[in-house]
């Protein structure tokens, strides 16, 4: 998939973590020229994200290393997604959360992935070898960024190596993707509003040969420690006897420095004398800020660098990768010339209809820590134990239902204000965490829908614009259709085609639905009164007619 056009250099992306990499990634294989920075060389294993979820799975099958994103996981794609609530990893569970993350399957087939847990780091060695197959791209590791200026035409990015060299690089866009301490939203000056300190939580890798053999629970991808004295989540990150765990909810001005890291583990482990090893650390703050702007001119904030929140529900990372995609095809789209500069306004206006709903759910979330399930008497081995187990794992099931259920969240956000989508009759569904309903009206998510056996209604979405079609056929098209490829043709907008089966329509009642590079749906309905190209136009930002009113679909 690409719109070929080559330049010397036409986006700098800084920042090569998963938002930063998928961002110079959508951007090289639709043939633009990506300079990418990073500022260090990671050696050792960082307690970062490790859920994939299914939207973010269905973004590597666009990108084709769905698979190979699969093939890197350490514990395999068979791990259980399940979430286990136990009073020490050696202890009693109190509640299980069967397929909680949905790696096993995705409730109604309603995407073409299931999810997938990994280590950051793994995940991000599968996202820079695709980046290095293109030749547009051009990776430099090592470098800080000093200051940004940016012209009418072009933004000058300065950067120090570290020997202290400075060099400045150019190009016609900058993308900060450089997480919560931004060097890029610091130098064009982007404030951060919200809550920037809820409490201070402490990231941990460690090795403990022996701990998965003596592990009494079945298999999980997390372990909450319900243990009022040594509370936190655990995980294996492999089968070779590396774990992480996360020591969460100290007080903002407690020193973590000073924490018996090891000792804390074995208090969540249940075993005073078991071996740990720690192997690295990173201390965060649970956080709940959003970036004032996400544009300044020719420079644009993605990921952490544009929105901060807890990381309860799995959210960041993903919502990051999203913003690359929708991010990346608009940026691609101006510079080749088949939309206007004002189409980046709607990546703005919305993701940040989007990250307010994640801001607002995460933080909610992080209330349920695993200490505030923590009751001596879920310890005892008497039936007054087992009755408060009891009582206790309905409560949790109750309270982190949001979080670990949240398919609505993760396919049905959909965008009710953006200046790009052209609204019709048909409104949008209620919004739900944990249901979703597929919709096709405009604004939502285009509805997966299986072809074949292995082939996905996204598999046929081209590089640009595609019109789905519930009308006419490929050897007899309609007249509307006709005209709808004419008139993209005369715009100058890339349009795929796609002859919708029967059993597709169902999602798809509307004649044409007309679907964008990220899959969400810009128009659905019958032909326009006032003709295609006010509609493309107004899609692609080549103009700020508004719309007049449609036929019915």
């Amino acid at each position: 998939m690409g719109l070929n056009r080559k330049t010397a250099q036409d986006v700098i992306v800084v920042g090569a973590g998963p938002v930063g990499l998928a961002t110079a990634i959508e951007l090289a294989q639709r043939g633009i020229a990506v300079t990418l920075l990073e500022r260090s060389e990671r050696s050792t294993p960082q307690p970062r994200a490790k859920l994939v979820n299914v939207r973010s799975m269905s973004l590597m099958r666009r990108w084709g290393i769905a698979e190979s994103v699969r093939s890197a996981a350490p514990l395999g794609r068979e791990w259980p997604g399940d979430i286990a609530f136990v009073t020490e990893l050696l202890g009693f569970e109190v509640a299980r959360m069967p397929n909680a993350l949905m790696t096993q399957g995705v409730p109604g087939d309603v995407a073409p992935e299931t999810a997938l847990t990994i280590p950051q780091r793994e995940f991000e060695q599968v996202l820079l070898d695709l980046l290095r197959s293109f030749t547009l791209a051009r990776v430099v590791m090592g470098v800080t960024v000093s200051g940004v200026v940016q012209t009418a035409e072009e933004v000058l990015v300065t950067c120090r190596d570290a020997d202290g060299a400075e060099k400045v690089e150019k190009a016609r866009w900058l993308v900060g993707c450089d997480g919560a301490h931004s060097a890029v939203r610091a130098a064009i000056g982007v404030e951060m509003s919200g809550q920037p300190a809820i409490a201070r939580n402490l990231g941990v890798v460690f090795r403990s040969d022996a701990l998965a053999a003596v592990n009494p629970h079945a298999d999980a991808v997390q372990y909450w420690v319900a243990n009022p004295d040594w509370p936190g989540i655990m995980g294996q990150l492999d089968t070779r006897g590396t774990w992480w765990a996360q020591l969460t909810g100290f007080a903002n001005d407690q020193d973590l420095r000073a924490l018996d890291i090891e000792q804390h583990i074995r208090g969540m482990i249940g075993s005073a004398d078991s071996p740990v090893e720690v192997l690295g650390t990173e201390s965060w703050a649970a956080r709940q800020q959003l970036a004032d702007t996400y544009r300044r001119g020719r420079v644009l904030l993605a990921g952490d660098a544009a929105h901060l929140h807890p990381p309860m529900g799995g959210y960041g990372m993903n919502m990051g990768l999203g913003d690359a995609v929708d991010l990346g095809w608009r940026l691609a789209a101006v510079l080749q010339g088949w939309a206007g500069p004002v189409l980046l306004d709607g990546y703005v206006s919305e993701r940040r209809e989007v990250h307010r709903r994640v801001l607002a759910e995460s933080t909610a979330n992080y209330r349920h820590l695993s200490q505030s399930f923590g009751d001596p008497a879920l310890f005892d081995d008497s039936p007054l134990g087992q009755r408060a187990r009891d009582r206790t794992g309905a409560e949790i099931v109750a309270a982190k239902m949001r979080e670990f259920r949240s398919i609505g969240m993760q396919l049905g956000c959909f965008y009710t204000q953006s200046p790009q989508i052209v609204y019709g009759g048909r409104d949008a569904l209620e919004f739900s965490v944990t249901e979703y309903h597929p919709s096709s009206a405009a604004g939502h998510l285009a509805p997966h829908v299986w072809l074949d056996d292995d082939v996905a209604l996204y598999d046929t979405l081209g590089p640009g614009l595609t019109a789905l079609l519930s009308c006419g056929t490929p050897t007899r098209p309609s007249e509307g259709t006709t005209r709808l490829v004419d008139a993209a043709q005369r715009l100058g907008t890339p349009i795929t085609t796609v002859h919708l089966p029967d059993a597709a329509r169902r999602l798809y009642p509307c004649r044409y639905t007309l679907v964008r590079p990220d899959q969400y749906v810009a128009y659905s309905g019958g032909v326009p009164r006032s003709g295609w190209e006010p509609l493309l136009a107004s899609i692609t930002a080549t103009t700020r007619q508004g719309m007049g009113p449609h036929e019915p679909s």
